[in-house]
C-alpha cells in the first residue's frame, strides 16, 4: 500500500532521464521509421507516461506481448496523472 501523496507534498522528488535527439542517417524512408521508433524508445517511453498518460504506440506495437497493460501509465499504484 502506498502512502497518500498529500502527506509528502514538500519532498524534493524528481525524475532524471537521459534524453537525446535522433536523426536519420539518410533520406531513406526506412531510416526515418527507425529514427522515429528509436526516439519513442529513448525519449517517449519515459516522457509520454508523465505528460500524455500513455506509452508511445510505436513502442507498444514493437514489444508486443511484453507491453505494459492498457492504462498502466496513468493507473500505477500511488501515481496520479498530470492534469
Amino acid at each position: 500500500m502506498h502512502p497518500p501523496r498529500s502527506r509528502y507534498t514538500r519532498l524534493p522528488i524528481g525524475i532524471v532521464v537521459n534524453l537525446g535527439p535522433q536523426q536519420p542517417a539518410t533520406d531513406n524512408p526506412q531510416d526515418y521509421a527507425v529514427t522515429l521508433l528509436w526516439h519513442q524508445f529513448l525519449n517517449g517511453y519515459f516522457l509520454d507516461p508523465i505528460f500524455v498518460d500513455e506509452y508511445p504506440q510505436g513502442v507498444l506495437s514493437f514489444i508486443g506481448e511484453f507491453a505494459p497493460p492498457p492504462g498502466h501509465a496513468a493507473g500505477s499504484p500511488g501515481i496520479e496523472p498530470w492534469g
